[in-house]
């Protein structure tokens, strides 16, 4: 009897857990807007593109409901682009996330093959690197650095950033809303297009000094994938 208990239990928590769960692997690209409140006259903060990666898993919980967890890789960057004397400078500020979200979705079939879906949730992201890029003038000369040169030159930079602790916010987190269409293509698998919009709700600098700009994050991110079946 008890092995009998035993065994009906882990079905159970087999079909609960585990039944019709399905996993996607996600690539596609990240357009993302920086918002500050205080910036400078001599400069524009333009939106910036760079990629992301994610796997999601996905778990049915009705006939057209299902959750879904995600685990992803994240840029998002901006640029300062100067304007007027300063518009031959340009720099770009990528910050990357390791970034965890958890959405309810509503599916819509139609026919067989084809599946839309609406969904909203929140994401949890954490900074794991920060690097600058851009072009500055070279206000000096080549063969003696001391010496300031009649014509100015523009020179590449890159550079790793140092994450400050006592300034960085190295949490973000914010409302996610989706929606998408997948294909079926065989027995076990969809192709799935997909566009999320991620809201932060967190600055990306703590409240260091008075007077301070805010930094808010608005990502939109389209991708293509495969959604495969882990367990019938």
């Amino acid at each position: 009897m008890r092995l009998f208990l035993i065994f009906t239990f882990f079905f159970f928590f087999y079909q609960i857990t585990f039944s019709q769960t399905t996993a996607e692997v996600n690539f596609g690209g990240s357009f993302n807007k920086n918002l500050q409140s205080i910036v400078n006259s001599n400069y524009n903060i333009e939106n910036a593109l760079s990629l992301n990666t994610s796997i999601q898993i996905n778990k049915p919980l009705l006939k057209e409901w299902l959750i879904n967890f995600g685990l992803g890789f994240v840029p998002k960057d901006y640029i300062y682009k100067g304007k007027g004397n300063y518009s031959v400078i340009e720099q770009r500020v990528s910050n990357s996330y390791i970034q965890f979200n958890l959405c309810g979705y509503r599916k819509i079939a139609i026919g067989k093959r084809i599946v839309f879906f609406i969904g909203a949730g929140g994401f949890t992201g954490y900074l794991i690197a920060r690097k600058q890029s851009g072009v500055l003038p070279n206000i000096y000369n080549v063969l003696n650095l001391n010496t300031p040169s009649n014509s100015v030159s523009l020179s590449n930079f890159s550079e790793n950033q140092v994450i400050d602790e006592k300034i960085d916010n190295r949490f973000e987190i914010g409302i996610r809303i989706s929606l998408g269409v997948s294909l079926k293509v065989n027995a076990r698998g969809r192709l799935k297009l997909s566009a999320n919009y991620d809201y932060s709700i967190t600055e990306q600098e703590k409240q260091y000094m008075l007077n301070q700009s805010t930094k808010l994050n608005r990502t939109l991110m389209t991708t293509i994938g495969y959604e495969f079946q882990l367990f019938k």
